[in-house]
């Protein structure tokens, strides 16, 4: 099995997770990167155009550099991240308030507990939720000690 195959497998694990309780069945397209940004799964309820796109900086993190997730939305929802390990084991989640345009969420690659995260291949889950239309969007993140 490829690793890409994995990846997929887990990412679409995750969001279907996410929207367990959630009846509304999640359509999934895989969009080409931007140049030099992370490679993103979109996923939301059809006609969502709720989470408009999401970015990293930087996607690749060196010497304990914060990454800063930039999610613009088309109006006022809250917003979710959750970083996994490639295991799926959930390493970080945290829930703000985010308003229409450009909105940004940091992870300072520390765990729950506070611990700093190991050098690795992160898997990121931004989701938003106006109560109407939720909708997500999955990337990675590479941190390098």
């Amino acid at each position: 099995m490829n690793l890409s195959l994995i990846l997929s497998m887990f990412l679409w694990a995750a969001v279907a997770a996410a929207w367990a309780d959630d009846p509304t069945p999640i359509p999934t397209a895989t969009a080409s990167p931007a140049a030099g940004g992370p490679a993103a799964v979109p996923t939301s309820t059809p006609g969502s155009d709720l989470l408009r796109s999401v970015s990293t900086n930087p996607e690749t993190s060196n010497q304990g550099q914060p990454i800063q997730f930039q999610a613009t939305l088309a109006r006022p929802a809250g917003l979710h991240l959750s970083v996994y390990t490639l295991a799926g084991e959930l390493v970080y989640q945290v829930d703000q308030a985010g308003q229409t345009g450009a909105n940004a969420v940091t992870w300072n690659l520390k765990d729950q507990a506070q611990q700093p995260v190991r050098g690795d291949v992160y898997i990121y889950l931004i989701q938003a939720n106006d109560g109407v239309a939720p909708a997500a969007l999955t990337g990675r993140v590479l941190v390098i000690p």
